[in-house]
C-alpha cells in the first residue's frame, strides 16, 4: 500500500470506535449487552429452579438440600448473593 492510500484511509476513518464506552453509540451497545447477558441469566436461574424442583424428596436430601432451600440457593449460585448463614469471618 502506498503513503498516500494509508494517509486517505486515515482521514477517513470515523471519529469514535463501536467498542468506546463514551461514545453514544458505544453506551447504546453496553446497555444493550447488559439486557442480553441479564435475561440469559435470568433463563439459567429459572431452568436451574424448575431442575431442582422436579427432582425427589430423597434425592433432594442426599444433595444435603431442603426443597425449600432450592430458590435461594440458586440465586446465590447465579448472583454471588452471600447467604449469612454460609458467610466466614
Amino acid at each position: 500500500m502506498s503513503p498516500q492510500n494509508t494517509a486517505i484511509s486515515a482521514r477517513h476513518r470515523p471519529s469514535f470506535r463501536l467498542a468506546d464506552p463514551d461514545s453514544p453509540l458505544g453506551r447504546i451497545f453496553a446497555t444493550f449487552s447488559r439486557l442480553c447477558q441479564g435475561i440469559a441469566t435470568y433463563r439459567r436461574v429459572r431452568a436451574d429452579i424448575f431442575e431442582l424442583q422436579s427432582q425427589s424428596d430423597a434425592t433432594l436430601r442426599d444433595i444435603g438440600i431442603s426443597r425449600s432451600e432450592i430458590v435461594s440457593l440458586v440465586h446465590r449460585e447465579h448472583y454471588g448473593l452471600v447467604d449469612k448463614r454460609y458467610a466466614r469471618f
